[in-house]
């Protein structure tokens, strides 16, 4: 069997490590390649070839896939991050909310609260907001680019905004951004819990601050490794011990360090 990442300027992606580890814990015979691409016909075709048996999306091709069957999740979030070809057909899913809630979980982040601030207005955003929205949480999303005051709002209004969970849904985090704080330590000081979705083997200064302050935090890299462990369940239409295994994947990718 044979499954890949698709998307763009994905070398430095740790799916294939993940993923070869979750087959080698199952004894499963299968190889997991990146994919980067130009255009999304070519996965069609190789999929519906049978030269995959399913794929990750990433961007920018997360919306390139709507018009396939489509899981619930897919469709409500308008993004398809998983592929999988059955009898001849493609089928889409979304497991970018099963990752973002298992990550909050996972952290102890309180699963009472009313309202969350995120940052950013991407998929990744939007995937974390729509996630809360089905809890019962109050969400604002906020910009530093584009906002109106009706649906996102910009970085300035967050020092009048005491929701005690930010989600952070930009690239600063992530390389080349590893370094820099998503906003102000005025403003990351008043949270009660933070939501990190960038993802690395090594801490982001988000995750440092977060530790230095006291602040309970929940990182991308879980939330990944819950994404990779929901993505081989749906294609191999079994099921996964989840906990067992995001905590072995963790402990594996952290040793090899």
């Amino acid at each position: 069997m044979k499954f890949a990442l698709v998307g763009k300027c994905i070398s430095h992606s740790l799916s294939p490590k993940i993923h070869m580890l979750l087959f080698q814990k199952h004894n499963i015979h299968a190889e997991y390649v990146l994919l980067q691409v130009e255009n999304t016909a070519e996965v069609r075709g190789r999929l519906l070839q049978g030269e995959y048996q399913g794929c990750n999306v990433t961007i920018p091709y997360k919306s390139s896939f709507l018009d396939v069957c489509l899981s619930r999740e897919a469709a409500q979030m308008e993004a398809v991050n998983v592929l999988k070809i059955q009898h001849g057909n493609l089928y889409g899913y979304n497991t970018d909310g099963f990752g973002f809630l298992y990550a909050l979980k996972s952290a102890g982040i309180s699963s009472n609260i009313q309202r969350a601030s995120i940052l950013g207005t991407g998929g990744a955003a939007r995937a974390a907001g729509i996630s809360l929205k089905n809890n019962g949480i109050s969400v604002r999303y906020y910009s530093r680019s584009k906002y109106d005051n009706r649906e996102v709002f910009p970085y300035d209004a967050l020092y009048l905004d005491d929701a005690p969970l930010l989600v952070n849904a930009t690239p600063l985090g992530m390389p080349p951004y590893a370094a820099q704080l998503p906003v102000s330590e005025a403003i990351l000081s008043r949270r009660s819990y933070i939501m990190d979705m960038s993802y690395s083997l090594q801490q982001t200064a988000l995750q440092k601050f977060c530790q230095e302050h006291g602040i309970i935090c929940a990182d991308g890299l879980r939330m990944l490794i819950a994404q990779a462990v929901k993505s081989q369940m749906i294609w191999l239409d079994r099921d996964y011990p989840v906990e067992e295994d995001i905590d072995y994947v963790w402990t594996s990718l952290r040793r090899a360090e």
